[in-house]
């Protein structure tokens, strides 16, 4: 009996023992979940707190309030009563990527890091960025300084010279996305903030130097106009929103290049003469008229082709319209004009070209009521389809009749492949020559003979045309064809010299039209919806850095009697195919224009501008600003930034 209470009371011992054991185990357990619960909230704080800390700088960078630098930057703050350090690691593992390595002891226990892989698109590295196809055609000599982005196919050829700068530390690359660009630059090695004086000459090339880097990159991107808009959009100034005139400080701007016209009038079919509405001012000089069919009467249309013009690119325009008093009156719709043609109005034998490049008479949607050889006379009326048929998309008119050939034209001779040398008698002026009916300049009058350069082909007949007086008269505009001049655009001045009150973070807002000039004191960006016209901008190259963006396009625009534009330190970004000059009354080209800074050509408003020639009018000069940003080496403005990868620890 005494040994089976002592085996119970063994029993009862261990068992008790096991129970202290067990709870010891679970209160331990507790314990060590407490802990970890608590240790992994303080991990999860200390990375909230670093990952703050990281969004912040990327925050304070892309604002423009603390400019990017590559290296290690070490911070602290008071957290819970104590001090809290915390490292960031800024380095650049290729051309374009970036490392941010961030960590910290987080209450002096816990490691916690984080790792980015990061990549931004310096627009700044690019004097020149082209989103899409351009073939310009150079008439006047053009210099570009720093580096060319290109997505498209990029071409220059013309009678002016493309030069690129090339001075010791620096080597002209050409990213490209598409075909290499077709381009045989000329290299030089001056100053090119020297260069001003010389826009018109040509510059001292570079004869060691012959070639460009070529690197083709996959996929170039560029920030569109709505995402640039939303990042700066974020830091904007309520006071420096413009959406109002304010102070009576506006200007009217007449733009012939933009392609919303104003609707004045629509014709009947009998009408010559209009009366435009009210608000257009009988002060206003208006340059040109367009003729085009309509499907509304909306007071702003889209013309995006200057062969909508009632004439353009002639000599005397006051001979086929006048404004006047508000009224204006389409001449040549009422009585007959002369045409004094260019010379590609000749090229074939018995048509003359009515429009071409840069120049027209007439407009697509416009008829012809009456032509005249020599001179308006019932006699000399040629009638339509039998005398002579109009074609309108190529604007040209053939000669059908037999008088005007046995009048008007002379036979010389036949080619036979070999012979250079033919009689062709007395040979006026005013007179063409043509081999198998295409028009020929390569030849001399010696004596009374022609002499060619090269013998004309087997076969081919040579004729003279003796060219003749050719009077247009055009039918009044019908029914549902619309009248249309250029738009008169109310733009907001906008003085950066006068500025006392920088916007808080450098950033201007605005939904109208801006006229902007004057020295910048502060670093800006000015974006807005609507136009944005440059008059000079920081022109003593000794203001601060402005970035202008906009929606509906960036144009250049000089007062009467100023000899050149100036726009120094500046980031351009306009969605037209180029930058085009214009001065206060309404006229296009003329002067040279210099930009020291970076241009983007972004083509999302492609259309937006008239189809002239980009660069035949002036001399555009183009300069990247990497002395100020050697200091610097992003933008201080919000360009795009992308992630590539995150791990944290």
């Amino acid at each position: 009996m005494k040994r089976f209470r002592a085996s119970v009371s063994t029993v009862a011992l261990v068992a008790a023992v096991i129970l202290l054991l067990l709870s010891a185990v679970l209160v331990n357990l507790l314990f060590l979940s407490s802990y970890n619960a608590q240790r992994e909230a303080e991990i999860n704080r200390g990375r909230w707190f670093l990952e703050g800390r990281v969004e912040e700088y990327f925050d304070s960078i892309i604002s423009g309030k603390t400019a990017f630098s590559l290296g290690r930057f070490d911070f602290q703050e008071v957290i819970d009563g104590k001090d809290q350090h915390f490292t960031l690691e800024v380095y650049r593992n290729k051309e374009e990527k970036f490392s941010l390595h961030a960590y910290l002891k987080w209450k002096d226990r816990y490691k916690i890091e984080q790792y980015l892989e990061f990549s931004r698109l310096n627009l700044f590295d690019y004097a020149l960025y082209v989103n899409g196809d351009l073939n310009i055609e150079l008439k006047k000599n053009i210099a570009i300084a720093g580096n060319l982005g290109l997505t498209g196919r990029f071409s220059a050829a013309g009678s002016g010279r493309l030069y690129l700068f090339w001075p010791n530390y620096f080597t002209p690359r050409v990213d490209y996305a598409s075909s290499a660009p077709a381009i045989r630059p000329y290299f030089f090695g001056s100053d090119p903030l020297g260069l001003l004086a010389n826009v018109e000459g040509d510059f001292k090339a570079d004869p060691l130097k012959t070639s460009l880097s070529f690197h083709k990159i996959e996929k170039l991107t560029f920030p569109a106009f709505e995402n640039m808009w939303q990042g700066f959009y974020r830091y904007r100034d309520d006071s420096w929103v413009v959406q109002n005139y304010f102070l009576g400080q506006f200007e009217w701007i007449q733009n012939p290049m933009d392609t919303e016209k104003t609707l004045v009038a629509i014709g009947d079919g009998y009408s010559t003469r209009f009366d435009c509405p009210s608000e257009i001012s009988k002060s206003w000089n208006v340059q040109n008229v367009y003729i085009k069919k309509i499907t509304s009467a909306a007071k702003f249309q889209n013309i995006d082709s200057l062969d909508y013009a009632y004439c353009y690119g002639v000599e005397n325009k006051n001979k086929f319209f006048s404004f006047n008093r508000g009224i204006i009156d389409l001449k040549a719709s009422g009585s007959p004009a002369f045409l004094l043609l260019p010379e590609d109005g000749y090229t074939s034998l018995g048509v003359f070209q009515f429009g071409g490049k840069g120049w027209s008479f007439i407009s697509f949607d416009e008829k012809i009521e009456q032509i005249y050889l020599n001179r308006p006379s019932y006699i000399n009326a040629l009638l339509s389809g039998v005398d002579y048929h109009y074609t309108a998309v190529s604007k040209s008119l053939k000669i059908m009749t037999e008088k005007f050939y046995a009048d008007y034209t002379a036979f010389v001779g036949e080619g036979n492949g070999s012979r250079v040398e033919f009689p062709c008698g007395y040979f006026p002026q005013n007179t063409c020559c043509y081999i198998g009916g295409r028009r020929t300049a390569a030849f001399s009058i010696q004596e009374t003979k022609m002499v060619f350069s090269s013998p004309p082909p087997d076969g081919k007949e040579i004729r003279t045309m003796r060219l003749p007086n050719i009077y247009l008269k055009k039918a009044p505009p019908s029914e549902r064809t619309g009248i249309f001049i250029d738009k008169m655009e109310k733009a907001a001045v906008l003085d950066l010299s006068a500025i006392q009150n920088p916007p808080a973070n450098g950033v201007i807002i605005s939904y109208l039209p801006l006229l902007v000039r004057g020295e910048s004191s502060f670093p800006l960006a000015i974006v807005s919806r609507e136009n944005i016209y440059l008059e000079n901008i920081n022109p003593q190259n000794k203001g601060e850095p402005v970035c202008f963006v906009s929606k509906r396009g960036v144009w250049i625009y000089r007062k009467s009697g100023r000899k050149e534009s100036k726009i120094n330190k500046c980031f351009i970004y306009s969605p037209l195919k180029g930058l085009f000059t214009l001065n206060e009354n309404g006229e296009i080209g003329g002067s040279p224009a210099s930009i020291y800074g970076s241009v983007i050509l972004s083509f999302e408003n492609e259309k937006g501008a008239m189809d002239y020639g980009l660069f035949e009018n002036h001399f555009i000069y183009y300069a990247g600003i990497t002395n100020y940003l050697t200091q610097k080496p992003f933008s201080l403005f919000p360009l795009p930034l992308k992630i590539k990868m995150v791990r944290r620890s």
